[in-house]
């Protein structure tokens, strides 16, 4: 399976390393290290080098979709997937050549924000679509990472509050529940979710019509 990162391939991979060990438990992940764009070329020079007749495509974010169109791609797992307006699906996706059965999960934040992912950008497509509800565009990465953008705030992110009456609070609960590892676990159990979800979509032969939702 290609794993494309952010920013049409662009992030480094070492953003993703939580999400990439378990997708690795089963399955076989290939990224480019290189610093620049993933195109459909890398894609099939990757399944040739690999010596497969295609290869699966997991992506998050923003990404190339003539990706989706190359008959080396067997099936494509999309994380709130961003398209520029050029190729983004506003007609029937049998007229853009996509052949590969789909699996759209959209992190529910993404497009409930203040600054959502603008409709125009956002990927629609007739097969597999899920909502996780409760986790933004970032929680996908490891939490060094995602502690960072929640300190930017230009995305909203997941962030659990657990706020008591000054009556009620205690330090032994305030030591259990701290907010912030508690918005980690939330984020862990979202990536545990889209490996789970990943690995099945892979791998079941049916999945297209097997699907559960867990959030």
């Amino acid at each position: 399976m290609v794993f494309a990162t952010g920013l049409f391939g662009s992030v480094s991979r070492r953003c993703y390393t939580q999400l990439i060990a378990e997708l690795a438990n089963n399955l076989t992940v290939v990224s480019m290290n290189d610093i620049g764009t993933l195109c459909t070329k890398d894609v099939e020079d990757i399944a040739d080098s690999l010596e497969v007749s295609s290869v699966g495509f997991f992506s998050h974010s923003s990404f190339d979709k003539t990706i989706l169109m190359s008959k080396r791609v067997n099936r494509a797992f999309l994380c709130d997937p961003i398209t520029p307006p050029y190729t983004n699906n506003v007609v029937p996706d049998t007229q853009y050549g996509v052949s590969c059965p789909t699996y759209i999960i959209q992190a529910e934040k993404a497009y409930l924000a203040k600054l959502p992912i603008p409709k125009y950008f956002a990927l629609e497509m007739d097969n597999i679509q899920e909502t996780y509800v409760g986790v933004g565009h970032t929680d996908i990465l490891d939490d060094t990472w995602a502690d960072i953008c929640k300190q930017i705030g230009f995305w909203e992110v997941a962030d659990v509050q657990n706020k008591r009456a000054f009556e009620d609070w205690t330090l032994d609960d305030f030591q259990r529940s701290n907010p912030e590892q508690t918005t980690r676990r939330v984020r862990q159990t979202y990536r545990t979710h889209l490996a789970k979800s990943a690995i099945d979509f892979f791998t079941v032969p049916n999945m297209l019509t097997t699907f559960s939702y867990y959030g």
